[in-house]
Parts: structure tokens; sequence; C-alpha cells
């Protein structure tokens, strides 16, 4: 199944955002929580409507994402803590200056409750 393919892809990129953080790499940390997150997102969007997760941006799965969290009954928090993952991705992989690792450790703590809530959505949802 697709959705435990991206969420196959999601515990990997979480256990490298971990890997990353313990090391002090702030940069990497935040850009692999990120993709923990967007592909967590992904098996959400596949699960429940397959076409939906095979948007060709970024930006449109965050927005799907956002809608339809609020539609299958998880916490709306995941959506928004989506969006500031995204921003802090883009600014550690592309901006000068400091990322800080107090940064790193918010995202992977979001990470991680996003992945718990969508493991336990996926298992009691599965078709």
């Amino acid at each position: 199944m697709i959705s435990a393919a991206y969420m196959g892809k999601a515990r990997r990129a979480a256990k490298s955002a971990r890997a990353l953080a313990a090391s002090g790499d702030a940069e990497g940390a935040i850009n692999r929580a990120y993709y923990a997150m967007f592909d967590a997102a992904r098996a959400v969007l596949h699960h429940i409507d397959p076409a939906s997760a095979a948007a060709k941006t970024h930006s449109t799965v965050l927005r799907r994402f956002g809608h339809v969290s609020l539609t299958c009954g998880l916490d709306r928090h995941l959506g928004r803590a989506l969006r500031l993952a995204e921003k802090s991705r883009l600014s550690a992989d592309y901006d000068w200056g400091d990322t800080h690792m107090d940064e790193a450790h918010t995202i992977i703590e979001d990470m991680e409750l996003m992945l718990a809530a969508i493991e336990a959505f996926l298992a009691g949802n599965a078709p």
C-alpha cells in the first residue's frame, strides 16, 4: 500500500532527524524532520484520496493536508506545525545565519507528535 510506503519514508527521515540533532546539525535535523512530516501528510492524503497525494507542489500538499486533517479528526495543530516546519526548513536550507538547536528540537517534537497521530489514524482507519 502506498500509504505504508510514505510512512516508511517518514520513519526513515525521522530517524535521520533525531541523529542529526544528536550530532548538533540543526539545519540537517530541521530538513529531515520536515520531510518526515511531509511524507506522513502524504500518507494521510493517499489513504483518503490517492489523487490528492500526487500534488505537484509542497504548498498544495500542505494546503490539502491542513483541510483533510480538520475533516478526519486529526489535531488542527498538526497542519500548523507542518507549515512552520516548512518555513524553518526553507530558512535552514537557503538562508545565511544561525539555525539554533532549540528550533530543531521544537520541530522534532512536533514531528514526533505528528507521526504518532498519523500512525494511529492510519491503523484505526485502514480500509
